[in-house]
């Protein structure tokens, strides 16, 4: 159970990048702050979609359980700080995963999370102001797959 609180928890490990310049004639930087919503998860050449899913998706490849994320909340608050939610079924019983809550910054279109309880690196494009997409190392799931994608999009 600890393990899939730490999964979920990576998925907000995520530097946010973009475009944008600074002379002010050009696209400018949007804040990154605002909720979203964990919409599709990817593995391999396999996307399953998590929002409006009545099934959710399983996590491939974690050996004795049964891991499906069923729905996800990431806001990004303007004062720095964030929280995600998680809900879905670990073998079978269905339960909230973990919140998770740290802080964040953002430099021009690189957005930086700190989690005290989650070390590892990841990495992640902001698009159109509104979407936030990157791959997750399948290890953070107990997963043999390389690496899982996750999307999250502002609705």
């Amino acid at each position: 159970m600890r393990l899939t609180h730490l999964a979920l928890a990576m998925l907000l490990a995520v530097p946010v990048v973009g475009c944008g310049d600074d002379d002010g004639t050009g696209p400018q930087t949007q804040s990154a702050a605002g909720t979203y919503t964990l919409t599709s998860v990817t593995q391999g050449s396999s996307t399953c979609q998590v929002s409006g899913s009545a099934t959710g998706c399983t996590i491939n490849n974690t050996g004795a359980n049964t891991i499906v994320v069923r729905s996800g909340t990431l806001a990004l608050q303007q004062a720095g700080t964030f929280s995600f939610t998680a809900s879905g079924t670990q073998n079978g019983t269905t339960q909230p995963f973990t919140p998770i809550a740290g802080s964040y910054t953002q430099t021009d279109t690189t957005v930086s999370f700190t989690i005290p309880t989650i070390p590892i690196p990841v990495s992640a494009n902001f698009t159109n102001n509104n979407t936030l997409s990157f791959n997750l190392p399948g290890l953070i799931f107990n997963s043999t797959q390389t690496t899982i994608g996750a999307v999250f999009t502002k609705p």
